[in-house]
């Protein structure tokens, strides 16, 4: 009879997209996004299109930051944040901080997206 070992490779650390002068990979578990910043109106939005997402992490940890950052900081959240970026910054701002995640972002001069990564605090190597 054969038996299997539980896989217990750590997921590599790259995202597809990203903010990218911050270091995600200094985390267990992240999250980025290229999003559609549009700040032309009254209010920004901040659009998160499907097929531009990556995260890494272990199931159970890419759940718990999802399931945070549904509860603490929706889409809404972050398009309140974004107010005032312009797509020719290169500066990467902090959207959403609390005990559980750090949420950065910045356009990266791209007029007209938003690069969002997202990580779990306590996975941070030591």
């Amino acid at each position: 009879m054969e038996t299997t070992t539980p896989d217990t490779t750590e997921p590599e650390r790259t995202l597809a997209f990203h903010t990218y002068t911050f270091d995600h990979t200094r985390y267990a578990c992240a999250w980025g996004a290229r999003t559609i910043l549009d700040n032309r109106g009254a209010k920004p939005y901040v659009d998160i299109v499907p097929d531009r997402v990556d995260s890494y992490g272990t199931a159970d940890q890419k759940e718990h930051l999802f399931v945070h950052l549904n509860e603490h900081a929706p889409r809404s959240v972050l398009s309140e944040a974004a107010i005032g970026l312009r797509g020719n910054d290169e500066t990467m701002h902090v959207l959403y901080e609390d005990d559980v995640v750090l949420v950065v972002g910045s356009p990266q001069a791209s007029y007209g997206y938003l690069y969002v990564t997202a990580v779990l605090k306590d996975s941070a190597d030591g």
